[in-house]
């Protein structure tokens, strides 16, 4: 978590989306942010799936934790 936190402090979000030709490079880290934060909710699943449920849920990837309990 700490990659995708020095991530997150490194490409500013915030900063970029004030501007309108930096929306695509927004939408990537985006992307990548959810990405991670998904692949994270995957791994720690078996710990606690109610808590990583809530995650796909905010991710709106509701049928996730469906599909890891088959």
């Amino acid at each position: 978590m700490d990659s995708l936190n020095n991530y997150v402090t490194t490409t500013e979000p915030w900063a970029l989306m004030k501007d309108d030709s930096k929306s695509e490079e927004v939408e990537q880290i985006m992307y990548t942010l959810c990405e991670s934060i998904r692949n994270v909710a995957i791994n720690l699943y078996p710990f606690f799936p109610e808590k990583m449920s809530q995650v796909f849920d905010a991710l709106n990837i509701s049928a996730h934790s469906e599909k890891l309990e088959e």
